[in-house]
């Protein structure tokens, strides 16, 4: 066992972990972006930085706290609570970046249809796709479902998002931004916009942090007949590290931005809950629970599309590669769960519509 290991085991370590946790959610810009840059990120060198910039982190944290849980607070639950009655082209949108995923965006677009009853509209990033992704939905382009936007170049995830948030923002009530082998599921099969907007309206929140839950390959080494969500039916525990990790569902003029694929940095005195209304802060929740709602993350697929898939790379990375250890890592199939199949026939429904 390392000493980090060891370390990690003491209850002292633990605290002064969160403590240290708990300020760095209001530098988020420092320590994520310039720290980074000026360090090259290495490791060392970033652990350096971050400890000469400690105490202005910790100071600038003081002073928020003491901000947040006052005046501003105040006035942003004021705000929201205007925002109740307020009437919006879409209630609900979903924002995605795409690159030759188009054996994939159809039946997502359906799902999230049959979920969301149709109260759900799509902007769809195209980052270079030369598999003609933009036929396979042009039918859901014209019925008016999706905005299809060109958007080429390297690193342009969270480019794609904050585009949406400062374009579209003032015209969608909540918007999400999830990845194309992720569906959002609420477990009562309630109709998803609805109680998006409940969970969001009723706690004064401004994002909403949904676990995922990943789901593995099923044994299965070649792609199959079937859709995905019909397809692939077993996955990970919750003690699983990957399924700590949320997405975010936000409130677009409350949102300053998307910090992270998972995460958005919020005005002071809003943020995001569980939903079960729990404050949550940061890209993970380690109180996984699926009971109300979840990310159904199908990142591995069979062995014959997680190969697809590895020549992608990553669209918030540059250079960024995945690779055979992370499939290890992400197939999952430890338990069966077979709700999607509730959806299957609508989905195929919606999918075979011209």
């Amino acid at each position: 066992m390392s000493l980090r290991e060891r370390l990690r085991g003491l209850k002292i370590y633990k605290i002064i972990e969160d403590i240290i946790l708990y300020f760095y959610k209001y530098s988020l810009v420092l320590c994520k972006e310039y720290i980074p840059k000026i360090s090259c990120n290495n490791t060392t060198i970033k652990r350096i930085w971050q400890c000469i910039f400690f105490p202005y982190i910790l100071l600038k944290g003081i002073i928020c706290v003491l901000l947040e849980y006052s005046i501003f607070r105040i006035i942003n639950v004021n705000k929201l609570s205007k925002e109740k009655n307020r009437l919006f082209e879409y209630d609900f949108a979903i924002v995605a970046i795409v690159k030759n995923e188009s054996n994939y965006l159809r039946e997502w677009v359906a799902y999230h249809r049959v979920a969301c009853e149709d109260n759900v509209h799509f902007f769809i990033y195209d980052n270079g796709s030369n598999d003609n992704t933009r036929a396979t939905v042009e039918d859901y382009i014209e019925q008016g479902y999706i905005t299809y936007i060109d958007f080429g170049g390297n690193e342009k995830q969270l480019p794609a998002y904050n585009d949406a948030i400062k374009r579209y923002g003032n015209i969608v009530r909540y918007m999400a931004f999830i990845d194309v082998d992720e569906f959002i599921v609420v477990q009562s099969g309630e109709n998803l916009t609805k109680h998006i907007c409940n969970i969001l309206k009723n706690n004064y929140a401004a994002g909403l942090g949904i676990n995922w839950i990943i789901f593995g390959s099923s044994g299965y080494k070649e792609r199959q007949a079937g859709i995905v969500t019909e397809t692939f039916l077993r996955h990970g525990s919750k003690s699983h590290w990957g399924n700590t990790h949320i997405k975010t569902i936000c409130n677009p003029r409350f949102t300053k931005r998307m910090i992270s694929p998972h995460y958005a940095l919020y005005k002071l005195g809003v943020w995001n809950i569980s939903p079960n209304g729990k404050r949550q802060d940061l890209w993970w929740n380690k109180d996984v629970d699926w009971s109300d709602m979840s990310i159904y993350h199908y990142f591995c697929k069979s062995e014959e599309e997680y190969s697809i898939k590895k020549g992608r790379g990553f669209a918030d990375k540059l250079g960024g590669k995945y690779d055979d250890k992370r499939f290890v890592q992400y197939d999952l199939n430890d338990y069966y769960d077979d709700t999607m199949l509730l959806y299957t026939k609508k989905i195929k429904n919606i999918m075979r519509m011209n």
